[in-house]
């Protein structure tokens, strides 16, 4: 997802979909919360890969006890 693409209420809408209250967002404050989404965005997706892996590990060690 291209944030510099979205609009100031996307920001906001996709904001709140992650618990994240905001307050106006506008010319001087739209980078902030533009870069909070983006880590969050980020962050959200490295613990959906660390999840990955955890799992592929227990499935292979499983696989080798037996």
């Amino acid at each position: 997802m291209n944030i510099d693409e979205l609009s100031d209420n996307e920001i906001r809408q996709k904001l709140l979909e992650r618990g994240i209250n905001t307050g106006p967002i506008v010319a001087t404050t739209r980078n902030v919360y533009a870069n909070k989404l983006q880590k969050l965005i980020e962050d959200s997706t490295s613990s959906a890969n660390e999840k990955v892996e955890q799992v592929r590990s227990i499935f292979y060690n499983f696989f080798l006890s037996h």
